[in-house]
C-alpha cells in the first residue's frame, strides 16, 4: 500500500494464492447424506486485487480478479462435484459519499461482477447499496445518524438450498427476481450510550391488502422475512 500524495490518495496492489483441500463436508467419510465423486483434487484460487482510496473526495475504487481451478461445489440436494477447468471471476466496486447539505449525506456503493469459462457459479451482474442519512454532532454530546437505506441486485440464478445437508447448491433453472430492499434506520450516541432502531423490508408491502407479504427470495421456495423491527443498545460503564 502506497500513498501517492495527500491530494491524489493511496493505492494498494496485492496478490494472494490459496491451495486447499476441499471442505470436509464434501468427503464421503462424513455423516452428511452426500454422494461424493471421489477423489477430489486440491482447490487453487488466485486473487489479484487493487484498492484506490481518495479520502479528500470520499471515494474508493476496488477491483478483484480471481483465477479458480478444481472448484468443489454442491450440484444437487445430495451430490457434490468438482469443476477441474480453470475459470475467472471479475469484480469491480466503487464507493462514494456525496455531501448534499450540512447534515445530509448520500453514501453510494456499486459493484459489478462477471464469471467466465462456463463455471458452476452464478452471481448478479450488478449490486448497489445506497444510504441517505441526516447526521451530525448535536447538543455537544449527541451524535445522530438517521435515514433510509436502499439495496438492489439484478436478476440471476441464485443457488438453491438443500435442507438435507444444510448447503446451497448450484442450479440453472430458477431465476431470482427481487424487489429492492428498503430499510429505515435511526442511530445515536450520547457519551457512552449507543442505540439503534431499524425498520427493515418495507419493500414487502402489499398495497392491495395493506400487509407486508410480498416477500423477496434468498433461494427458490425460501422467502425472506416481512416487515421487521430491530433494536440494539450498547452502554459502557467505567469504574
Amino acid at each position: 500500500k502506497r500513498q501517492l500524495s495527500k491530494k491524489i490518495g493511496t493505492l494498494q496492489l496485492g496478490f494472494q494464492n490459496t491451495n486447499r483441500t476441499p471442505s470436509f463436508i464434501y468427503d464421503a467419510l462424513t455423516r452428511f447424506p452426500v454422494i461424493s465423486h471421489q477423489p477430489f483434487k486440491k482447490e487453487n484460487i488466485t486473487n489479484l486485487f487493487g484498492v484506490y482510496e481518495n479520502p479528500k473526495l470520499a471515494f474508493k475504487l476496488t477491483g478483484d480478479y480471481y483465477l479458480v481451478n478444481n472448484y468443489a461445489y454442491s450440484d444437487s440436494f445430495f451430490t457434490v462435484n468438482q469443476d477441474v477447468t480453470l475459470f475467472n471471476v471479475l469484480h469491480i466496486g466503487a464507493e462514494k459519499m456525496f455531501k448534499l447539505s450540512k447534515h445530509l449525506n448520500w453514501y453510494s456503493e456499486v459493484h459489478f461482477q462477471q464469471v467466465t469459462g462456463g463455471a458452476p457459479v452464478n452471481v448478479p451482474f450488478l449490486l448497489t447499496r445506497n444510504r441517505i442519512a441526516f447526521e451530525g454532532n448535536f447538543y455537544t454530546n449527541l451524535f445522530l445518524s438517521t435515514g433510509i437505506e436502499f439495496r438492489y441486485y439484478t436478476n440471476y440464478k441464485a443457488d438453491n438450498y438443500s435442507p438435507f445437508t444444510g448447503q446451497f447448491f448450484n442450479q440453472n433453472t430458477f431465476t431470482t427476481s427481487n424487489r429492492p430492499d428498503i430499510n429505515l434506520f435511526f442511530n445515536f450516541r450520547i457519551k457512552s450510550f449507543k442505540a439503534f432502531v431499524r425498520v427493515e423490508n418495507l419493500n414487502t408491502i402489499n398495497t392491495s391488502t395493506g400487509s407486508f407479504d410480498k416477500y423477496n427470495f434468498n433461494a427458490q421456495q425460501y422467502p425472506t422475512t416481512g416487515l421487521t423491527t430491530r433494536l440494539g443498545i450498547w452502554w459502557n460503564f467505567i469504574n
